[in-house]
């Protein structure tokens, strides 16, 4: 549902899924000569477009209707204020109020952002006009997105650094410290991939923190069951 947002990415810093992907290109190979990108500009406009029509996926296994059921209230109560709604600036939120990782937002400047508008305006490559306003900013804050698809979407928070749902419902200084990723193998009850794979992921290294996001955790066990199970509907 990206096409639905104005600006996107974690932090809502992009205004032109375009912009991004040929930064993207550019950044990960495709040569410049001067100011000249060396890319095939259709190609990467299709795959954009493309990336627009994605709708989530429904969930594809067993879902208890009845705690589901009971799970919509307590998604309208600790949820719903920050996930739902027009999708504009309203859902950007500061990171001390949130309390996760501060890096992402830290780190993208407005200074850094000034240099991808002078160089968008300034990319020549065929087929490519430029922006006639700047496609990218610095908020310094982070976006609470809609949560349709989000059983597909783990592990969870901007950073990935927490595996399941369940962890996510679980207070932060419980949460677990390190854990696998790579897996291909869904783990229905918690809402997550199962803890397997190649890759690490240490939440002690920088910034990888797994912390803030307490919204939820102070539900009983049955009410983060119940929740989990009306996300699943989403």
């Amino acid at each position: 549902n990206v096409d639905r947002r104005t600006w996107v990415h974690w932090d809502g810093n992009t205004r032109s899924p375009i912009a991004r992907n040929l930064l993207a290109s550019l950044g990960l190979g495709a040569p410049m000569h001067g100011k000249h990108g060396d890319l095939e500009f259709a190609v990467i406009k299709r795959q954009t477009d493309l990336s627009e029509k994605i709708r989530p996926p429904r969930y594809p296994f067993h879902i208890d209707e009845a705690a589901a059921k009971r799970g919509e209230s307590l998604f309208s109560a600790n949820c719903n204020s920050c996930h739902t709604g027009p999708e504009n600036d309203s859902r950007l939120h500061p990171v001390a109020e949130i309390g996760t990782d501060p890096h992402r937002a830290e780190m993208f400047t407005q200074k850094l952002a000034d240099g991808f508008n002078k160089f968008l305006a300034e990319l020549e490559t065929e087929g490519y006009k430029a922006p006639k306003e700047n496609g990218v900013r610095s908020t310094g804050k982070y976006f609470a997105a809609t949560l349709a698809g989000v059983w597909a979407r783990s592990p969870y928070l901007h950073n990935g650094s927490v595996r399941t749902m369940q962890q996510l419902l679980t207070a932060p200084a419980e949460r677990a410290k390190k854990f696998h990723r790579g897996s291909r193998t869904y783990d229905e009850g918690n809402l997550g991939y199962t803890d397997e794979g190649a890759y690490v992921l240490d939440t002690a290294a920088s910034g990888n923190s797994n912390s803030g996001h307490d919204y939820g955790t102070k539900l009983t066990s049955q009410e983060k069951q119940d929740l989990i199970e009306y996300l699943k509907t989403l």
